[in-house]
């Protein structure tokens, strides 16, 4: 996820509930010439989508012990 784009189809593709909106809206209220902010806002939601790509980062944040193991 390099850019924007890839980001809010990263957020659609997963289906976490609420993300994209939340997303949308927060980025929306955010001053685009805070480059920081921007920055802070995308990274943390990229940093959503890495973890609920990421079965050990999943079983982790649930509590669980996933039932599978890789090969």
């Amino acid at each position: 996820m390099r850019t924007l784009a890839e980001l809010r189809d990263a957020l659609r593709i997963w289906k976490i509930p609420g993300d994209l909106q939340v997303f949308e809206r927060v980025l929306a209220d955010a001053a685009l010439d805070d480059l920081a902010r921007v920055r802070e806002i995308t990274q943390a939601y990229r940093h959503r989508v890495l973890l609920r790509c990421d079965p050990q980062a999943m079983a982790a944040h649930t509590g669980s012990t996933p039932t599978w193991t890789p090969r």
